[in-house]
């Protein structure tokens, strides 16, 4: 389904260094300060299942065993993974790449509410929908 004309359009902003995320709703021109911890995520995270714990292997009564491959690169100057690949013969190939890095310092304009913005403070309220 497309998003129509009003679909929400949040912009997250993580500052570290004021210890704030900040949410902006560029359809209703609000902002929304929020300390880090309380409710934003914090940055760009990967998460993977299982990470640390060896895979489980289950018989599955194949004639040949099903043999998954995954490789990973990782780079220490980035301390991210810059490629990783499968190859699941049943769920197929997947490539994850990590492109167009600039490690320029971003434009401090990035982590700043726009001035037209009306801003406020506080943790996220979460609405239930009846």
């Amino acid at each position: 389904m497309p998003a129509g004309p009003n679909a929400p359009q949040l912009v997250f902003i993580t500052d570290p260094v004021a210890g704030a995320s900040y949410v902006l709703d560029a359809n209703k021109k609000t902002a929304r300060k929020v300390p880090l911890g309380q409710g934003v995520a914090q940055g760009a995270t990967m998460i993977a299942s299982g990470v640390g714990q060896p895979p489980v292997q289950e018989a599955l009564g194949n004639e040949r065993p099903i043999s998954t491959v995954t490789e990973r690169w990782y780079s220490s100057q980035l301390q991210a993974t810059v490629l990783s690949t499968t190859n699941d013969p049943m769920m197929g190939q997947g490539v994850h790449r990590l492109t167009n890095i600039n490690l320029a310092e971003p434009a401090p304009s990035l982590f700043e509410v726009p001035a037209d913005y009306t801003l406020s403070e506080g943790p996220m309220v979460r609405h239930q929908v009846k």
